[in-house]
C-alpha cells in the first residue's frame, strides 16, 4: 500500500513525534511505501510553553520521506497538502489527533481529500489538557472526517464513544519506543539502579 502519515515527526520531539516515526518505520519494513507529511511550523514560538519544540540532542537519518509542508496556522499550506495528497494516488492517510488547535488543520485536510482514500485517525487524547467549550465540537468534526480511528487507551475510546458513538474505532496497546531499548526483568533493573531487590516500587 501507499500510505501517507499526517502529523509531527523528527525534528520535532515528544511522544506524538516518536509514535509517528515508529509507525512509519514499522509500515515501511512491512513493505508499504511511506511518506510523512510533517509540520514546517507546529506551534508559534510565542505560544509554546517549553524551551524548544525540536529534538536537539540526536540527529536522525530517517528511512522514509519526511516532508515538512504544514503550517498549523496557515490555510494556504493546508490547501497545498490537500492538492499533494489528491495527486499522489495513495491508499491510506493516517492523521494524528492530540489537541484541538491542531485538529482543525487535520479535519480541514481530511474533509477535502478524495473519498477513495481511506482515512484513519490516531487519537492520543480525546480532549486536550487545556480543555475548552469548543473541544467537543472540534473532536466531533475530526471524527466525522475519518473512516476509522485508533486509540491507545480505553478511557480515550470511552470519551469518543460518548461524543460520536457511530464512528468505528479500536484500542491498541501503545508499544514502548525502540529508543528506550528492550525491556529487562525488574530484579535486573533494581540491581543496576542499586535499589533493594525486595522492595516494590511504583513508577509515575
Amino acid at each position: 500500500m501507499k500510505i501517507f502519515l499526517l502529523g509531527p515527526c523528527y525534528p520535532y520531539r515528544g511522544g506524538i513525534s516518536d509514535t509517528n516515526e515508529e509507525l512509519a518505520e514499522t509500515l515501511r519494513l512491512q513493505g508499504h511505501t511511506i511518506e510523512m507529511i510533517n509540520f514546517k511550523m507546529l506551534y508559534p514560538t510565542i505560544l509554546f510553553p517549553g524551551k524548544t519544540q525540536y529534538q536537539t540532542t540526536i540527529k536522525k537519518d530517517l528511512n522514509f520521506s519526511n516532508q515538512r509542508l504544514i503550517n498549523s496556522i496557515n490555510l494556504l499550506s493546508w490547501n497545498k497538502v490537500v492538492k499533494k495528497i489528491n495527486s499522489s494516488d495513495i491508499d491510506l492517510l493516517i492523521s494524528s489527533h492530540w489537541t484541538t488547535s491542531i485538529s482543525i488543520c487535520m479535519t480541514y485536510i481530511n474533509e477535502r481529500i478524495s473519498k477513495k482514500i481511506k482515512k484513519i485517525g490516531l487519537i492520543h487524547n480525546a480532549y486536550p489538557h487545556e480543555n475548552s467549550l469548543f473541544s467537543s465540537f472540534f473532536l466531533k468534526r475530526y471524527l466525522r472526517s475519518l473512516n476509522e480511528y485508533v486509540t491507545f487507551s480505553k478511557v480515550v475510546k470511552e470519551h469518543i464513544e460518548k461524543n460520536s458513538p457511530k464512528i468505528i474505532g479500536k484500542t491498541f496497546f501503545l508499544p514502548v519506543p525502540n529508543k528506550f531499548g528492550n525491556s529487562i526483568k525488574p530484579i535486573v533493573a533494581k540491581k543496576k539502579l542499586e535499589l533493594c531487590p525486595k522492595t516494590k516500587y511504583l513508577m509515575f
